[in-house]
C-alpha cells in the first residue's frame, strides 16, 4: 500500500504541470479563420502582424541597401585541396594511433 502512495504525489505532480502547461500553450495559438465567423478567409488573423510586419520592414531596410555579395573562397566546396589530404591523413593516422595504442592497453590488462 505505501508502494502506491509513493507513486502517487509524482503522478499528481505530473498530471498537475501537463494540465499547467496545457493551459498555457492554448493562449499561445490563435484561433483559425474557420471559427471566427466574421472574418474573411483571406484575412489575416495574427494579433499585432501589423506592427511586426513594419518593424520587420524597418530593420531590413539597411541591411538590403549595403547587401554585399562577395565570393568565398573555402575548403569544403567539393574539390581536393592540400590542406583536404593533410587533415585527412593526419586525422586518419592519429586516430588509428589512438585505437591501437586502446587495443595495446586493454590487451595487457586483459580486459579483452
Amino acid at each position: 500500500m505505501s508502494a502506491q502512495r509513493a507513486h502517487l504525489l509524482p503522478t499528481l505532480l505530473a498530471v498537475v504541470a501537463v494540465v499547467l502547461v496545457g493551459s498555457w500553450a492554448a493562449t499561445a495559438f490563435v484561433p483559425s479563420v474557420v471559427d471566427q465567423p466574421g472574418l474573411a478567409n483571406n484575412e489575416v488573423v495574427l494579433r499585432g502582424y501589423v506592427a511586426s510586419a513594419a518593424a520587420v520592414a524597418a530593420a531590413a531596410g539597411p541591411l538590403a541597401a549595403s547587401a554585399e555579395d562577395p565570393v568565398f573562397d573555402y575548403n569544403m566546396r567539393g574539390e581536393i585541396t592540400e590542406s583536404f589530404i593533410t587533415g585527412y591523413f593526419a586525422l586518419t593516422t592519429i586516430f588509428t594511433l589512438i585505437a591501437f595504442g586502446s587495443y595495446l592497453v586493454l590487451t595487457k590488462l586483459k580486459i579483452i
